[in-house]
């Protein structure tokens, strides 16, 4: 999520992987702790994913139409609004700070479905619709799960 803040922040991908890089130098060598750990998975996640800027910044601008106003805007205005979030990235439309991935939104998934297997929230024929299945990814299963899930 730190990641996609960035790229809504930041005037250029250029100055987010400056921030980036600046923040993970003013830790010493020698502090090897989970911030500096997360910092340098935002790194790998920045460097597998090029197009996360254009991606969350294309989305943002569907939002562009809209400003000053959209507080007061109808239902059909933000269903525009959506739609055209859904064509800049189908992926990034679900949830910016998936950056245009799928991967992410699987995996946010599971760890939802998980939780509420720990607390027993689901009957044993329940169905679940993985978030990347609705970015228009393709099906994968999901655990405990045998058949697609309902979208």
């Amino acid at each position: 999520m730190a990641l996609g803040q960035m790229c809504m922040t930041a005037r250029c991908a250029e100055d987010a992987s400056r921030a980036l890089d600046f923040v993970i130098c003013s830790y010493g060598r020698d502090d090897a702790g989970d911030a500096l750990r997360r910092l340098n998975q935002m790194r790998e996640l920045w460097d597998r994913t090029p197009d996360a800027f254009a991606s969350v910044k294309a989305v943002m601008r569907t939002l562009d139409d809209m400003a000053p106003e959209y507080p007061q805007r109808a239902p059909d205005a933000w269903g525009a609004v959506f739609d055209r979030a859904v064509e800049a990235s189908s992926e990034a439309s679900v949830a910016l700070y998936c950056l245009g991935r799928t991967d992410p939104l699987h995996a946010a998934t599971v760890e939802i479905l998980r939780w509420m297997q720990s607390r027993e929230l689901l009957t044993p024929r329940a169905c679940v619709l993985d978030g990347a299945a609705a970015a228009g990814a393709s099906w994968r299963p999901l655990p405990s799960m045998s058949e697609p899930p309902l979208g």
